[in-house]
């Protein structure tokens, strides 16, 4: 769980370097990069029964979280495809001159 943290915060910070790099187009792909991963972070943490958990999670079941979290871990893998897509499209259009996080 430690190391999800630890992830959890980098993505952050990603986040916020793309945000402020952008382009704009790039930055706005990765509020679906960091809801997926946020959702994925809660599902663990109500699975490992730390405290933090969304009250709603922690009332679920096991198999509802593991659930949970592997449709959360797709979610994740869609957004991030997406996000290098657009990111990638970006390069090519600016001539691969504009660097992206």
């Amino acid at each position: 769980m430690h190391k999800v943290m630890e992830e959890s915060t980098k993505l952050l910070r990603c986040r916020a370097r793309v945000a402020v790099e952008g382009p704009v187009n790039v930055a706005d792909r990765t509020e679906g990069v960091i809801e997926a991963a946020t959702d994925c972070r809660d599902a663990l943490m109500a699975l490992a029964s730390l405290p933090g958990a969304p009250p709603e999670l922690q009332a679920m079941s096991r198999p509802e979280l593991i659930e949970l979290c592997r449709d959360g871990v797709e979610s994740l893998a869609e957004s991030l495809t997406v996000f290098v897509d657009e990111a990638h499209e970006a390069l090519d259009d600016n001539g691969g001159s504009q660097h992206i996080a």
